[in-house]
C-alpha cells in the first residue's frame, strides 16, 4: 500500500486503542467481506519481507489490523 496514514494515535470516540491498552498504532488496515466473519488468518509485511506484529479485531464481516508500531512512511507494506 502506498499513500496510507503511518499512524493512528486514538483521536477517535470510541477510541479502538482501549482495548489493547495503547495510546498509539500504525495505520489501521481494515477488510470488509459482506458476510459474518467466524475465524480469520492475516499478516502483514513490509517492503523488505518482514512480518509487522499488529493487535487485531473482528467486528462481524469486518476485520481490523492495528500494526504496533508507527509505520515507516518511506516504505510499503502488503
Amino acid at each position: 500500500m502506498k499513500g496510507v496514514d503511518v499512524g493512528f494515535y486514538g483521536f477517535e470516540i470510541p477510541n479502538p486503542l482501549v482495548r489493547f491498552g495503547v495510546k498509539y498504532s500504525g495505520g489501521i488496515i481494515s477488510t470488509m467481506t459482506g458476510f459474518a466473519i467466524d475465524s480469520f488468518e492475516e499478516s502483514i509485511v513490509d517492503s523488505q519481507g518482514h512480518e509487522v506484529p499488529y493487535y487485531s479485531e473482528l467486528q462481524g464481516d469486518t476485520v481490523f489490523l492495528y500494526p504496533k508500531d508507527v509505520l515507516n512512511g518511506s516504505a510499503s507494506i502488503q
